[in-house]
């Protein structure tokens, strides 16, 4: 075996084979030590359950036992003593401690001097100490029936202490101390019986599950074998091929209708056209110059399939990426969407989990993609002004959390004044944020220090170099020589221990020799490793990244500035439709959804939309044919229209640009990114709205109608109006009237354990706030909803923080003029006629199933003052959230019914 094929066995054997397989046996062995622990936990807790309840009963006899002797001697000593008998007690007491088993003594006491003492079998150091010792002082001064324990010289007694009553008074004290040394041996055997089942129940359960494991992972060899194998007698079939075996053949017995079918189908007829061709140079190489041009045509032909192949090799690799990302977008965005709503912190536990995990896999899937890029050559490099210490900075955050969880001195020494440079900063830091989460990985204590220091600078451009180094476990020599070398790592410990596809430091070593560097290491095993590489910049334009900048923050919150926007959404999977509807209805996004490119076509020219949002590959009419015939439209030449899809390989965003598309968003979706290409394309109609909402609010409005509003923003508030005084006025007044006692609510709501409850009132409180203008109340309520919904303990301190806001703007709406009527009461009625007409209109939209009903909530809220209708409220805003429109049905019934009876 070659070099070659040996590299290549390794690709193999570190590629989809390993992946399922590592995969399916931790899914395996989580599930398996899952079961064990529960198995053993519950063995265990019946265990000592059973053995806490046999204590108990055993506790239970023996107070019986002292109670029902103490009750019939004590009558009879006192009898005794008050007849003046007292020789007589002596006698009684000793025939008592003879019958009654376990009394190894009795002792009457006058005062605080025994009297009469009676002991069966004890020594004198123990009868010293029970008639004069600390227990005898205790003893005497009690004036009640009881009992209490003492171990005295490794003896257990329980003592039950009578008083007895001569005359009315009491004369002394009567004890019987019982031994506990026989229950206690009793309870031991126990306890010891109790320990060996349970490491009985352990070693079972151990058994069973390497028993499992064993089966398991036999299951998943077989699979991963059956699976993975004609992807291997591919790749030693293009082997043989490249080597020149072309009698070579595939070896595949079952010939499947799916990629890999089309793929040897097309390898074969290569192998095919290469044999003939290669056959017909031997045969006829003495042929006559007139047979030359026919020999080069047919070799040209056979270069062609070879060609065709190549397209074919990169279709199926295009193919399995669009069939990959698909269910990675389903997998990584409903997992966000059910994060967003769950409130249980196991769910949420699992969901992260689940979140990391796909984040992960789809770092992998981009590597590969990375790697296809520079196979073709394709990866290119573009230059923007940026600040390097910014770029910097973010490395740093990624990699802060990870290195201070394994106590790691995280280090970034640079330059404290560079100028802007001119470079590819995406690059670069990708290049720097995969050395370093390398660094991070591979070291288990010490430091990890970035260093970036000038090696020369011009007035034109400037060259650094940059270097990595790490205290960890470093490399040999024969390590490093491969390192760089694609899907390649120092060794196969290190893929096992620490995971990592083995592409990273290929793909750095390409873009670093894009940019123009070389990138090395130094390393020494034990001690560490240092990569370090030099790159040089032009000078950039401080202007230029102010602009970007600007550019990339249009506003302080992305998601309320797309509130209101209108699109289309243009998905065959449902799956993919669920995730973007949910998505973009947390941003407060109106959607409809078509299925092809063909109705997006028809709702295109039948409805106003603000942007459209394009798969590329549907069913019917593809997404890049749908836009092109839309742009032929002169009317929809400036309608933003962005591609979102699960092709992201060389060239798909090109495609997408030219078939007029305005950006590219790659699937799985990453919220941000969706909403930040949403403002920036969708700016347009943004800043019209501002515009509207501004012209709304024009001088004629008369602010000092509002003035004395302690603690609300009033231009902010009637914005959200459009400037309708009236409606603000009514809305100011609502708030007044329901929302006044609704701290007193959570508060009750938390003593009563409704924490549901507590977090409903706390989410309407922080809504309506928001509407009137009160921001810092909002973002105190805020605050107060998060903590409810995580669980966690409420502090005092919050609640008061937020109570103190509150009480500010509702004593200032309460002597504010707007809110008075002229008898001095405040208007606490409800509008029936104007809130049938909202509930009419929501009710129609949530038959259709139409998210435009989320919109209306707030305005529902308001025309619903009264407190009467706050949980039904609460319940039906709680509904919506999580888009359940049968129980929103519901909800809208009850208060359908409820406004009724008022009317």
């Amino acid at each position: 075996m070659n070099k070659t094929e040996t590299m290549n066995e390794k690709v193999i054997y570190r590629g989809i084979r390993w992946k399922l397989m590592v995969a399916m046996v931790g899914m395996i062995v989580t599930i398996v030590v899952l079961l064990t622990l529960l198995q053993v936990t519950a063995q265990r807790d019946s265990l000592k359950g059973a053995l806490a309840m046999h204590s108990s009963f055993l506790d239970e006899q023996m107070n019986k036992k002292a109670a029902k002797a103490a009750s019939q001697m004590s009558g009879h000593v006192q009898n005794l003593i008050s007849t003046h008998r007292l020789a007589l007690v002596n006698e009684f007491l000793q025939d008592v401690v003879r019958d009654i088993e376990d009394l190894r003594y009795v002792i009457l006491m006058q005062g605080d001097a025994p009297r009469v003492a009676i002991g069966a079998n004890l020594d004198q150091a123990l009868k010293q100490h029970i008639l004069s010792g600390s227990v005898s002082d205790f003893a005497a001064g009690q004036h009640k029936t009881m009992h209490h324990h003492f171990d005295i010289s490794g003896h257990a007694f329980m003592e039950m202490v009578v008083p007895i009553m001569v005359q009315q008074q009491q004369w002394g004290v009567l004890r019987l101390g019982f031994s506990l040394d026989e229950q206690n041996e009793l309870l031991a055997k126990s306890q010891r019986y109790v320990d060996a089942e349970i490491k009985s129940a352990l070693i079972r359960a151990i058994l069973t599950a390497v028993l499992f494991l064993i089966l398991g992972a036999l299951a998943v060899y077989y699979f991963a074998r059956r699976w993975t194998d004609p992807i291997q007698k591919l790749v030693h079939f293009s082997h043989e091929l490249a080597s020149g075996d072309f009698s070579a053949t595939a070896h595949i017995s079952t010939r499947t209708d799916d990629e890999i079918g089309l793929l040897v189908a097309a390898l074969e007829e290569m192998a095919e056209s290469l044999r003939h061709s290669y056959a017909q140079l031997e045969d006829h190489s003495h042929i006559l110059e007139e047979k030359v041009e026919k020999r080069t045509r047919q070799l040209a032909e056979a270069r062609d399939r070879a060609l065709a192949a190549a397209q074919a090799k990169s279709d199926f690799l295009a193919n399995m990426s669009h069939e990959i990302r698909t269910p990675m977008n389903a997998v990584i965005g409903m997992a966000y969407l059910a994060l967003d709503m769950s409130r249980d912190e196991k769910q949420r536990d699992y969901l992260n989990k689940i979140l990391t995990a796909s984040e992960t896999l789809l770092v992998i899937i981009n590597d590969i993609l990375d790697f296809s890029k520079v196979e073709a050559g394709k990866l290119t490099i573009e230059p923007v002004d940026f600040y390097l210490d910014a770029m910097l900075a973010n490395v740093e955050s990624v990699n802060a959390l990870s290195a201070s969880a394994k106590g790691l001195n995280l280090q970034f020494d640079y330059p404290p004044d560079l100028p802007p440079l001119y470079g590819d900063s995406m690059r670069l830091g990708q290049v720097l944020l995969n050395l370093v989460n390398n660094a991070v990985k591979f070291t288990e204590q010490g430091q990890v220090k970035l260093t970036v220091e000038v090696i020369e600078q011009t007035d034109s451009d400037i060259e650094l170099g940059f270097s990595v180094s790490d205290t960890g476990i470093g490399m040999t020599a024969e390590q490093q020589a491969n390192l760089f070398q694609a899907f390649t790592q120092a060794d196969t410990s290190i893929t096992r221990n620490y995971g990592g596809t083995g592409l990273g430091l290929a793909i750095c070593k390409q873009l670093v020799e894009l940019m123009g560097g070389e990138i090395a290491v130094e390393s020494t095993p034990g001690k560490g490793s240092r990569f370090h590489f030099h790159l040089r910049f032009a000078l950039g334009c401080a202007d230029e990244i102010a602009e970007i900048q600007t550019e990339k923050q249009l506003t302080p919150d992305v998601m309320q500035s797309l509130h209101g926007v209108r699109l289309l959404l243009v998905e065959d999977n449902e799956i993919n439709q669920q995730v973007a509807e949910g998505l973009l209805a947390r941003a407060g996004i109106s959607i409809q959804t078509v299925h092809n490119g063909k109705q997006a076509i028809e709702a295109v020219r039948a409805d106003a939309f603000d942007g459209v949002l394009m798969d590329m590959q549907m069913p019917v009419m593809d997404g890049l044919e749908a836009t092109r015939l839309i742009r032929a439209d002169e009317n929809f030449r400036d309608l933003p229209i962005i591609a979102m899809t699960a092709n992201a390989m060389p060239g798909d965003r090109e495609r997408c640009l030219q078939a007029g598309m305005n950006d590219h968003i790659a699937k799985p979706i990453d919220p941000d990114k969706l909403y930040s290409t949403l403002v920036r394309w969708i700016r347009k109609s943004q800043i019209n709205t501002a515009e509207r909402l501004s012209a709304a609010l024009s001088p004629a409005v008369n602010m000092l109608e509002f003035t004395g509003l302690s603690g609300i923003d009033v231009a902010g508030g009637l914005k959200r109006v459009a400037g309708d005084t009236e409606l603000y006025r009514n809305i100011l007044c609502k708030f007044h009237d329901t929302q006044a006692d609704s701290l007193k609510c959570i508060r009750d709501a938390l003593a009563s354990g409704d924490r549901q409850l507590a977090v409903q009132l706390a989410h309407s409180l922080r809504g309506v706030s928001g509407n009137i203008g009160a921001n810092k109340l909002q973002e105190k309520v805020a605050i107060l909803e998060s903590a409810l919904k995580s669980g966690a303990e409420v502090e005092p301190e919050l609640l008061a923080a937020t109570e103190v806001l509150l009480d500010e703007v509702i004593e200032g709406l309460g002597k504010w003029d707007g809110c008075v009527q002229p008898n001095g009461t405040l208007g606490q009625t409800v509008d029936v006629e104007a809130a049938m007409a909202l509930i009419d209109r929501m009710r129609a939209l949530l038959e259709d199933s139409n998210g435009d009903a989320v919109d209306l909530m707030d305005e529902l809220s308001a025309a619903l003052s009264s407190s009467e209708y706050t949980a039904h409220l609460s319940a039906l805003r709680q509904h919506l959230s999580a888009y359940d429109f049968n129980a929103a049905l519901e909800d809208i019934d009850a208060i359908s019914s409820a406004c009724k009876g008022e009317g």
